[in-house]
């Protein structure tokens, strides 16, 4: 296993707990109406930004052991939200949060269980 540094592990429960808080905050809507709700947009879109900022926090040795995880996908993402945020793509936010969130949320998941227990067998 590598030797996890605190900020990464910090920054991967980050990444879960915003990830898992992307789907909560979706609950119940569809693209449409989410597309007519600035306040819960708003959290979302933080949440996103949070995971760009927490997977570009991590180091790079521990990057390299999961290259299955989109790391540089997610700050790009958050780059994106940041940077233009006055033109956010609703259809492609949500296909993220539908498509995307969930898949990521299982695989930090693996990768916590295996730290957790290190006699686990964690491939990416």
């Amino acid at each position: 296993m590598a030797n996890l540094g605190e900020r990464d592990l910090q920054s991967l429960q980050d990444l879960q707990d915003s990830a898992q808080l992307i789907l909560n905050y979706a609950s119940g809507f569809t693209e449409a109406s989410l597309a007519q709700n600035k306040m819960v947009q708003d959290a979302i879109i933080r949440r996103f930004e949070i995971i760009g900022e927490a997977s570009a926090r991590i180091s790079d040795p521990f990057k390299a052991m999961y290259p299955a995880i989109p790391w540089q996908v997610m700050k790009s993402m958050r780059n994106l939200l940041i940077h233009q945020y006055d033109s956010v793509d609703i259809p492609i936010l949500w296909k993220t949060l539908e498509k995307d969130i969930p898949a990521l949320i299982q695989q930090v998941s693996v990768i916590l269980r295996a730290l957790e227990n290190p006699d686990l067998n964690c491939d990416s």
